[in-house]
């Protein structure tokens, strides 16, 4: 056989699949081999009914859907990933997602939702990113994420709400990145996160946060990364960050920090970054970073600092590489409480 022959041949079976996935496809839409089916932007008010049962990826952003109805997927058993960001999205009935086990990604950004029900992704148990940022969320029900067992990223950026509690939490033991920055946070409840014990990346910058307790942080020991920036933190009391016994960076640049304790820093061992930038620190106390003798980084720059002690670091800091102190109005030395 000649090549001419498998070219033919090859010709054939390839305008017999595009042939297939074309008559599988909704006129308003465009798909693709494997099969994706992308109706973004097509002027969508609802969850279009001619998707094809096999379709893989489901592109529906950039519509104007308002409502997730009962068993609007119920037929696309074999979805993974399903794209409703950017519409008007304002209710998802119980039920919306029946049918849709196998899906991973659900993007729900930027859409109008103002709160979530109980049981509202119940049917989602492969789920591993849900996306809910840029919406009006200030009200999650106790069970709203109900049977995530395999959600590993929850995005809720850029929201109403106010406070974090442990209800809100219910159903995702298994999520590893939580982004809640952006949103008018004052309050986390005590003992919030007991329900998320494998998180390792807690986002809260752009809150309202004006002070943090010990018992916020109980049940984060796999902690890796906690972002605290952007809030009105005035001072850091004794175990301030107490269970937070693998966490390796912290931030909190641009806050109000005034004053630190001895002992703020108790129980950080594994801690390598400490990012202090923009806040209000007037000097450095022998004591101030007690506990961070693993540290290699630290940013204190564009404080108010003008007193540096001389033993400011000896109970912290021996193996800090990168020490940063710059944009502040340091003129003394203190040596023992006396200035020179």
């Amino acid at each position: 056989m000649n090549l001419s022959f498998w070219f033919v041949t090859l010709s054939v079976i390839f305008s017999a699949i595009f042939s297939s996935v074309d008559a599988l496809c909704p006129a308003y839409c465009n798909c693709s081999v494997p099969l994706v089916v992308n109706c973004s932007s097509t002027a969508q008010h609802t969850i279009p009914k001619d998707i094809h049962n096999d379709t893989e990826t489901l592109y529906l952003h950039n519509n104007s859907i308002t409502r997730l109805k009962v068993n609007s997927f119920v037929k696309l058993t074999s979805l993974i990933t399903l794209r409703l960001d950017s519409n008007l999205i304002q209710t998802i009935d119980n039920g919306a997602f029946n049918g849709a086990e196998s899906v991973e990604t659900l993007n729900l950004a930027n859409n109008k939702i103002t709160e979530l029900k109980e049981n509202t992704f119940s049917n989602l148990r492969n789920l591993t990113s849900l996306r809910l940022d840029v919406n009006n969320i200030a009200s999650i029900e106790k069970k709203a994420f109900n049977g995530l067992n395999s959600l590993s990223l929850l995005k809720l950026s850029s929201n109403d709400l106010t406070q974090l509690n442990s209800d809100m939490l219910d159903g995702v033991e298994s999520l590893k990145r939580l982004e809640a920055d952006r949103n008018w946070i004052s309050t986390i409840v005590d003992n919030t996160f007991t329900k998320t014990p494998l998180l390792t990346n807690l986002a809260l910058n752009f809150n309202n946060m004006s002070e943090i307790s010990s018992s916020f942080w109980t049940g984060l020991g796999k902690l890796q990364k906690l972002d605290l920036s952007y809030n009105r933190l005035q001072e850091l009391k004794v175990d301030s960050f107490k269970g937070l016994t693998n966490i390796e960076h912290l931030v909190l640049d641009s806050n109000r920090i005034q004053s630190i304790e001895k002992g703020a820093f108790n129980g950080l061992d594994h801690l390598v970054s400490l990012e202090m930038s923009f806040n209000k620190l007037t000097t450095t106390r022998g004591y101030m970073l007690t506990g961070l003798r693993n540290v290699e980084f630290i940013n204190l720059s564009l404080n108010n600092l003008t007193t540096l002690q001389e033993n400011s670091f000896e109970e912290c800091c021996g193996k800090v590489k990168t020490l940063l102190m710059y944009h502040n109005q340091i003129e003394i030395l203190d040596r023992n409480g006396s200035s020179v």
